[in-house]
């Protein structure tokens, strides 16, 4: 077997642990369809959401306005995952990112982008303060050339 740097054996990884998520998203979406694996797949990814917000919290100690912990804690789930979007505006009651010509899930189906990110995002928002969701405007595996979405107040 020959050697790898560490940074190619993360690189293998985390390509794999992508590949696995990706499978499991094809063969919910090949039972039903689209949006049925996406209802199936909504409350698991939002409690995924729900614990990276708390655990990220907690091990970073993030401080500050609803606004202000909601922006941080997306900015780290995407680090973590290299989605390559960058805030372009925020207010005390709206973010928005733009990007995502990196990311990993660019080539897969877009329930996997719309569970592994979209609903996580909300998961996030929620946790913070329910009054939040994230809204993608834009989405590379939707047919989209970059990625966009804003965090805001629900609409009433």
């Amino acid at each position: 077997m020959s050697r790898i740097s560490k940074e190619e054996w993360l690189a293998i990884e985390r390509e794999m642990a992508i590949e696995a998520y990706q499978v499991a998203i094809m063969a919910l979406v090949d039972m039903g369809d689209s949006e049925g694996a996406l209802n199936f797949l909504r409350p698991h990814m939002r409690m995924s959401g729900n614990a990276f917000a708390i655990n990220m919290q907690r091990l970073f100690d993030i401080q500050g306005s609803d606004m202000e912990k909601i922006g941080r804690l997306c900015f780290l789930y995407e680090e973590f995952f290299h989605h390559g979007l960058e805030e372009v505006e925020r207010t005390p009651e709206m973010l928005v990112r733009v990007g995502g010509t990196k990311c990993l899930w660019q080539g897969n189906p877009k329930e996997g982008c719309i569970g592994g990110h979209e609903m996580v995002l909300n998961g996030i928002c929620e946790m913070i303060n329910p009054d939040y969701q994230c809204r993608f405007t834009q989405m590379i595996p939707k047919g989209d050339l970059i990625c966009s979405y804003a965090i805001e107040r629900r609409r009433k």
